[in-house]
């Protein structure tokens, strides 16, 4: 019996791996693994010898003729087909059709642009899926695809789903240094070959967070009026010819049926009025109006100044998710300081209040999470009286004299890494810039005062706040006195 060479081959396309038997075109068999492939086209290759040797039996072109229809017709090899392969045919068929026009009844659309944002939320499996299929996509002309993500999320997802793009230590002393980083492969080559235009946004600079933060941080809105409900045997619906009570009554009845002998008794709704309209109805008596409201209160007013301050903190506010979370806690901290407490935090233009300590410190939470614990630690064991610029001192680095390879370290933390040491030292670098934009005489007692408040808004400092390994007691009198003298000097 002749023997068929079969070459095995992985597909890039269909993510299989391909067995091809050469001479005889057209037989071939895929499979997850190998050997999988490997049996699929020996079971190709049995049944195409079994057709060979039909044939040889049949006499006539007739025969022959009906045998090729047949297999051309029954869509035998179709089902083997992976789904890879049947979403390529699909995705080449919409092309065809709606790119050339040919058919009047279809509208003709150039292009077909596809917006993809927040895959870095997904499982590693979810997003190596949607590379898959970007990749079918991107094969037609018909389509364009933007993908918004953070780019670590993506190599992550993609070393933990192909453990071959892992960077694993391998002995291969016949190659050469250079040659074995020729021949490395990483999550970067994956990408580069299904994104065409990488585009990296920079991040906010002071002007972006200024221009931002007025929106986020307005002033005093102008209250339209009172919240409060209408008076009675006024018009109760604020929509002239409303569809019928159905909504605003659903709880009076409800009430009815919880208890019969109290409240208004309303009367059962017809099927007019289920469907049509109504004049505006007036309010049983029972129910009274809502008290007024003040929708714009002094505490949601944020000052000139409070916006100024905000765009010193840029570097440490580099995305816009960032600046709107920065000013949605800032204004939940602002709206709980009671109204005797509301001008010292506040302060003036020129002689600012403690809402720069509260600032800071959500800045340093927002921009450094890793070190803002440790940070806010430091400031609940230090000295209640001494000046804010001790704890910014403290966050330089230094190096560790005969550390292989090379440590430093600062007044965090002992050892430290040369990346931890670079983190630390920007920290430190933009505090110590916000030194002409900051009042001295804060002392590290009125940002021991604030720690714990904002350290209840993230996730890594809610531990400061509920005191599992920081003191979250003060000294306030001695804080204040040591405010007070150094304003006096």
């Amino acid at each position: 019996m002749h023997k068929y060479e079969i070459i095995i081959y992985w597909s890039e396309e269909d993510q299989v791996f391909v067995a091809d038997v050469p001479e005889l075109p057209g037989c071939m068999a895929h499979g997850k693994t190998q050997d999988e492939a490997l049996a699929e086209a020996q079971a190709r290759l049995d049944e195409a010898q079994a057709a060979v040797r039909e044939i040889a039996e049949m006499k006539g072109e007739r025969r022959l003729a009906r045998f090729i229809q047949e297999r051309v017709t029954n869509r035998e090899y179709e089902k083997h087909l992976g789904i890879v392969s049947t979403v390529h045919n699909d995705f080449k068929s919409l092309s065809e059709m709606l790119g050339k026009g040919d058919d009047p009844t279809l509208p003709r659309i150039d292009r077909i642009i596809l917006y993809i944002d927040d895959l870095d939320r997904c499982p590693e499996q979810k997003v190596v899926d949607v590379l898959q299929a970007l990749h079918l996509l991107l094969a037609f002309p018909l389509f364009i695809v933007v993908v918004g993500v953070d780019s670590r999320w993506l190599l992550r997802s993609l070393e933990q789903t192909y453990p071959a793009l892992q960077k694993v230590q391998v002995d291969r002393t016949e190659l050469s240094e250079q040659e074995m980083w020729a021949w490395e492969t990483t999550p970067q080559d994956y990408l580069e070959k299904i994104f065409q235009i990488p585009f990296h946004l920079h991040p906010m600079d002071q002007e972006g967070v200024g221009n931002l933060v007025r929106t986020l941080l307005p002033g005093r809105v102008a209250s339209s009026g009172s919240a409060s409900g209408p008076a009675p045997g006024q018009g109760a619906w604020p929509e002239e010819g409303r569809s019928a009570r159905t909504d605003t009554l659903l709880t009076l009845r409800q009430d009815d049926q919880l208890d019969q002998g109290a409240g208004p008794q309303m009367p059962p709704i017809t099927p007019e009025e289920k469907g049509g309209t109504l004049p505006p109805q007036p309010l049983p008596a029972a129910v009274s109006p809502l008290p007024d409201v003040d929708l714009a209160p002094p505490a949601l007013e944020i000052k000139s100044w409070e916006r100024g301050f905000v765009p010193n903190l840029f570097a440490m506010l580099p995305t816009p998710r960032d600046v709107k979370r920065f000013a949605n806690i800032y204004r939940l901290i602002r709206a709980q300081i009671e109204q005797k407490d509301l001008d010292s935090f506040v302060g003036s233009e020129t002689a600012p209040g403690e809402y720069q300590v509260v600032m800071i410190l959500m800045a340093i939470q927002t921009g450094f999470p890793r070190q803002a614990c440790q940070v806010f630690d430091k400031i609940l064991s230090m000295d209640t009286g001494v000046s804010w610029s001790v704890l910014v001192d403290a966050l330089g680095v230094e190096t560790v004299p005969e550390t292989r390879p090379q440590r430093f370290s600062n007044g965090m933390e002992e050892s430290l890494s040369a990346a931890e040491a670079e983190e630390w030292s920007r920290l430190h670098t933009i505090l110590c810039s916000l030194q002409s934009h900051f009042p001295q005489f804060f002392t590290v007692g009125t940002f021991c005062d604030w720690v714990p408040r904002v350290a209840r808004f993230s996730f890594r400092t809610g531990k400061v706040a509920e005191g599992l390994s920081v003191r979250v007691e003060v000294d306030r009198t001695k804080s204040e006195q040591a405010v007070a003298r150094m304003k006096s000097g």
